[in-house]
């Protein structure tokens, strides 16, 4: 019974193990894949095609949420395109995501501005200058 129970063992630790090794590769594939997403947008921007860089950062962080640089791009291209308030909504999360950065600061502000919404917009561009 003694080496029933030293198998039992073994087999539940392999199990954990092998559980943690599957976890980790598919947290690896969800990183290679959002990062994959990322680039392909940034492709797409710099070739002018809106359309695809759209969707691969709508893709990006669909896969990870926390991305600040994959909201802020997706951002750029919605307010390039005059798509103001999907680009407030937008540059809200960039800003939620990263609230003390210049950037993300301006960025809401430009983009508020562009949506006529100007005294929310005035407090966020002030908000850049003093972190600038």
């Amino acid at each position: 019974q003694l080496c029933s129970m030293k198998n039992a063992r073994r087999a539940a630790v392999h199990f954990i193990f092998l559980a943690f090794a599957l976890f980790l590769d598919h947290c690896s594939s969800v990183i290679d894949s959002t990062h994959a997403a990322y680039l392909e947008g940034n492709a797409a921007h710099r070739n002018g095609n809106a359309t695809l860089a759209k969707e691969m950062y709508r893709l990006a962080v669909s896969l990870d949420p926390q991305n600040y640089f994959a909201w802020t791009n997706l951002g750029h291209v919605l307010l390039n395109n005059d798509s103001f308030s999907e680009a407030i909504q937008v540059f809200e999360v960039s800003y939620q995501l990263q609230p003390h950065n210049a950037k993300a600061n301006y960025n809401l502000a430009v983009s508020l501005h562009r949506g006529n919404e100007i005294e929310k917009a005035f407090k966020f561009y002030n908000q850049a200058l003093q972190l600038d």
